[in-house]
């Protein structure tokens, strides 16, 4: 796309560099009335033509671009809850743990924090209620976890039932008070939609250390999620 646009803008620039030959040539060239007046009607209608193109020109590139940016956006963005995606997900963590990592220092200034939030009997939701139902149960899940997290925190679908929280720069008391109140939020919610099922949700929970990498607080926080859901489901465990 990049050597087609070149490439029109290459022509654009010899057609203005001929009509402007041709204009100049029409004003100072000693020739009969008939020749200068076709060079100057020949470099204006080029000069004419030379804009036109290069506002379509700008459009289409205008265009391009918006598609590529919707694309994108698409591509990291999981299409029933609107969240971002695993891949969205991943993507910024990892980039958080590369960050702390280069500062080489104790990642504890930021207290940072990894949850993975899984809602609890969904196969059966599924099989005994509908994909229907099971779907609104999923973004009813999504929206509540949305809307409980402030701006700089990232939450996303992971995958089937499970959604991903990473909390930046909150205190571990406030980690612990927000998933309990998205916990209890479901929980109290569900009950009273008539469009939903009782919900409840298992969570693992674990903080970025300084020499975590992603493998590592990956396999912590599932073993987190392992146990949550091994004690009874419906909590929180910390590892």
């Amino acid at each position: 796309m990049r050597a087609s646009i070149r490439y029109r803008l290459l022509l654009i620039g010899f057609m203005a560099w001929m009509s402007f030959c041709l204009l100049m040539g029409g004003f100072s060239a000693d020739f009969n009335e008939f020749i200068r007046q076709t060079w100057l009607v020949s470099g204006a209608i080029g000069m004419i033509a030379c804009i036109g193109l290069g506002n379509l020109l700008f459009v289409e590139n205008r265009r391009s671009a918006d598609l590529i940016r919707d694309y994108e956006i698409q591509a990291l963005t999981d299409p029933l809850t609107n969240l971002p995606n695993r891949r969205a997900f991943d993507g910024n963590l990892t980039a958080l743990i590369e960050d702390e990592q280069k500062k080489k220092k104790p990642c504890n200034d930021r207290s940072i924090f990894l949850a993975i939030l899984d809602v609890d009997h969904f196969k059966p939701i599924n099989d005994t209620k509908g994909h229907p139902t099971g779907d609104r149960v999923l973004r009813f899940v999504a929206q509540t976890i949305y809307s409980s997290i402030p701006d700089k925190c990232v939450a996303a679908r992971l995958g089937g039932d499970e959604f991903g929280i990473v909390f930046v720069d909150v205190s571990p008391d406030w980690v612990a008070g927000s998933l309990k109140s998205i916990k209890a939020l479901i929980e109290k919610d569900s009950l009273q939609r008539k469009d939903l099922v009782p919900t409840t949700i298992s969570v693992g929970l674990t903080n970025l250390n300084s020499s975590d990498s992603y493998d590592s607080i990956y396999d912590r926080v599932d073993r987190a999620l392992y146990l949550a859901k091994s004690e009874g489901r419906n909590s929180i465990t910390f590892r």
